[in-house]
């Protein structure tokens, strides 16, 4: 170790302590008061509107009003896609969908569940008697089987006709690849 790097060592330690202690132009941290002595007379207690709260999803979904069902995209049945879409709530006070965003799950349902979502309507949470904002997720499950992959077939019937032979035209070759 040389001479000089002894000393930019030291400087570098002298410019560390002197950042941490506020030193450096660096203002120093607020001063808090002690709040003043009560003369006897009562203040005015302001209370301001509650903020947002944050709900568990299970206990959110006890307080839905008005569900409208995901409609199953086409494609996702036809690929077989199912299982369970999270979405990211804020809901406002009056019980509607003010924010919705995705956070996991097939991304081929998502845009399915997300379009369902923002038509449900929950009952608003109370608090302190005043309508609160939540935020909350929401599960959205999709299953092969259900109502609405059925419906979704049922509207394009010749997708629906497309999609079963490329079904059978799939079974069948890997039946024939089988007995090969």
């Amino acid at each position: 170790m040389g001479p000089n790097r002894g000393v930019i060592l030291a400087a570098g330690a002298v410019l560390i302590v002197l950042a941490s202690s506020g030193a450096m132009g660096q203002p120093n941290p607020p001063v808090v008061q002690a709040p003043p002595v009560s003369s006897g007379v009562q203040q005015e207690q302001v209370t301001e509107p509650p903020g947002r709260i944050r709900v568990a999803a299970d206990l959110e979904a006890k307080m839905l009003q008005h569900e409208v069902a995901p409609i199953y995209p086409a494609i996702a049945v036809a690929a077989r896609v199912q299982g369970t879409v999270t979405l990211h709530a804020i809901i406002g006070p009056d019980g509607s969908i003010k924010e919705l965003q995705y956070i996991s799950g097939p991304p081929l349902l998502m845009r399915a569940a997300m379009n369902a979502v923002k038509q449900w309507k929950y009952k608003p949470l109370l608090l302190n008697g005043q309508p609160t904002e939540v935020d909350t997720s929401i599960p959205v499950v999709f299953a092969i089987g259900g109502t609405g992959a059925v419906e979704s077939l049922k509207r394009t019937p010749t997708l629906a006709a497309k999609i079963q032979e490329l079904l059978l035209a799939s079974r069948f070759r890997r039946s024939s690849v089988r007995g090969a």
